[in-house]
């Protein structure tokens, strides 16, 4: 998620100390991270009529950080 809780200068010192963990940390697919207003899409998605079917799942939105 695109916030300072993960783009801030600690990381950045982190990743300059121990770059071997660069893979690890970068998303899988090739396309930005994702941002606070796509959770808030997500969220209203399952909230309104489209989302009335979906029940008991787990939906990531992490622009396939986690894939």
């Amino acid at each position: 998620m695109a916030t300072p809780m993960i783009q801030n200068e600690q990381l950045g010192q982190f990743m300059a100390d121990f770059p071997e963990w660069g893979d690890y940390l970068q998303n899988r697919l090739p396309i930005a991270a994702a941002e606070p207003v796509d959770i808030s899409e997500t969220m209203i998605y399952l909230c309104g009529h489209s989302g009335r079917h979906v029940t008991g799942a787990t939906l990531p939105v992490d622009a396939g950080m986690y894939m």
